[in-house]
């Protein structure tokens, strides 16, 4: 199966991607950030949204809001990927409440050094704060040189990390003309061989999901499927995606 994962700011965004075919979502707030912390309460409100009435139910009703999986973005601000003690302890926190809330099936976190490498200690910290639940390495991925990533792969693939969220280090995955696939497709096969899977993000949408499978041998993508303003889903173009991976898979 063809995964897509959408990164989605508001509850309502999330139901929204949720009822019409994402794989997972990937939880946070201000998309013009790029993807923060989300409060708990959005969280709560997207159980709320997912979960039937109490009254489907002849018995208590199941912890998990859906089977649509969360990930919680673990991201306290914009300002740099590389964490005062202050920060560090703020995402701890952050990964302690939501796990004692019940119901996020992973996180979506990151951690570089000053010279853009993978920051070892914080990483383990935060994933051993997280587990039992699997975690992403997020596009901070994207700011290591892109001479080093094959090597700083495998230091997330030791780590003990399950995905990786890139771009393969350009702004748009592909490159400016969308067909620049050697360094994701060496990723996506040395992820996988490790047994991380790498996810492909960055400006991927209906006109350029099918070059980009083709090219990299994903088998997860991303998307906020926000078309136009504001933050919310297009409706279409996640249904667009689905449709477009589900024939790649025939």
């Amino acid at each position: 199966m063809i995964n897509l994962e959408i990164a989605s700011f508001v509850p309502t965004s999330a139901h929204h991607a949720a009822q019409n075919g994402a794989t997972r979502i990937e939880l946070c707030t201000s998309m013009p950030s790029g993807g923060l912390t989300p409060p708990l309460t959005s969280f709560q409100t997207l159980k709320d949204l997912l979960s039937p009435p109490a009254s489907s139910y002849n018995t208590t009703p199941p912890t998990a809001p859906s089977k649509t999986p969360i990930h919680i973005m673990i991201r306290p601000h914009a300002e740099t990927f590389t964490y005062t003690p202050a920060s560090i302890q703020e995402m701890l926190h952050s990964i302690a409440a939501y796990k004692a809330e019940g119901g996020c099936t992973g996180f979506v976190l990151g951690a570089l050094t000053a010279q853009n490498l993978i920051d070892i200690p914080t990483s383990t910290l935060l994933l051993n704060a997280a587990a039992p639940l699997p975690c992403t390495f997020h596009r901070a991925f994207d700011s290591i040189p892109p001479s080093l990533m094959l090597s700083q792969l495998d230091v997330l693939i030791e780590l003990g990390f399950k995905y990786l969220l890139t771009s393969g280090g350009a702004a748009k995955a592909g490159g400016e003309k969308g067909d620049d696939w050697g360094l994701l497709r060496e990723l996506v096969d040395r992820g996988r061989e490790g047994g991380l899977e790498v996810i492909v993000g960055g400006g991927v949408r209906r006109e350029n999901v099918e070059a980009l499978v083709r090219g990299t041998g994903a088998r997860w993508v991303h998307s906020s499927a926000v078309v136009g303003e504001g933050e919310m889903v297009s409706v279409e173009e996640v249904r667009g995606l689905r449709g477009i991976l589900d024939e790649l898979e025939k």
